[in-house]
């Protein structure tokens, strides 16, 4: 029997750090897992980032919308948005503010064709060195065998 889309998050979840800099990888997973799994809800989904910072926020709109990932600035986290919800290993939010306890005050929608969006943050996970290092490239294996997916384009 295929696995549900929470089971699917919360064996992600038992990831050591994932929302410490593996968060992109883990948005990125779930949303190929549920174009292969689930159409639907893919077709539903946006992939969010969430700043702290203003000039964060802004800058990257700007970086965004000429598609220049490469400046992008690594947001504070990015989390996938089906519906009214949001999402990622931890769990299931109504507000994007109560993931972390009010401490962002920006969401950026990637408010594109999804594939784009897909490759945008393939971009950034790829491109960015500013990640948060507590998280271990070595766990994408790990995410690879949860979601039932190479994810061989990622870079370890």
């Amino acid at each position: 029997m295929k696995n549900s889309f929470i089971t699917i998050l919360n064996q992600m979840n038992e990831i050591p750090y994932l929302n410490y800099g593996g968060c992109g990888i883990s948005t990125y997973a779930i949303r190929r897992w549920l174009k292969k799994n689930n159409p639907k809800l893919y077709s539903e989904s946006k992939i969010v980032f969430l700043y702290s910072y203003d000039r964060d926020y802004e800058s990257n709109c700007e970086y965004i919308r000429n598609g220049d990932y490469e400046n992008c600035y690594i947001p504070h986290h990015i989390v996938l948005k089906i519906r009214d919800k949001y999402y990622d290993s931890e769990g299931v939010y109504l507000n994007y503010k109560n993931i972390y306890e009010n401490e962002i005050e920006y969401e950026q929608i990637l408010d594109m064709h999804p594939i784009d969006a897909e490759e945008a943050l393939l971009s950034l996970i790829n491109e960015s060195e500013d990640w948060n290092p507590s998280f271990d490239r070595k766990q994408v294996k790990n995410i690879s065998k949860i979601i039932e997916i190479s994810l061989n384009e990622i870079k370890h």
